[in-house]
């Protein structure tokens, strides 16, 4: 339970929980925790069903491949569409190269 809190509190875990569903590790442990809440006595008739899959492997391969080939498109051609990468701005540049590393420190020094 301990480890679930602290997986829970991981904001990257509830993004993915969100995206692709509790994984079958959560299912499991969410199974073992009801059959516990339940006792050993009499509890046929409540017993744990597992949840469908939200998205089978191919519809999840199907995502990924699109959100690789749109970000790598976005990547590419998403700079004609905009004015600074074609001008020089030491405001711009110094945001570029301060702000990525800036989260990563955030994120693990909190």
């Amino acid at each position: 339970a301990a480890a679930a809190a602290a997986k829970a509190a991981n904001p990257l875990d509830q993004l993915l929980s969100m995206a692709f569903g509790p994984s079958k590790s959560e299912r499991e442990a969410a199974a073992a925790e009801a059959e516990l809440e339940m006792g050993a006595g009499g509890a046929a008739a409540l017993a744990y069903s597992p949840e469908p899959p939200l998205s089978t492997d191919l519809e999840l391969a199907g995502k990924l491949a699109a959100i690789t080939l749109g970000g790598a498109y976005l990547v590419k051609y998403g700079e004609l569409g905009l004015s600074f990468p074609f001008e020089a701005d030491p405001t711009v540049a110094s945001v570029v190269f301060a702000v990525p590393p800036a989260v990563v420190a955030y994120y693990f020094l909190s």
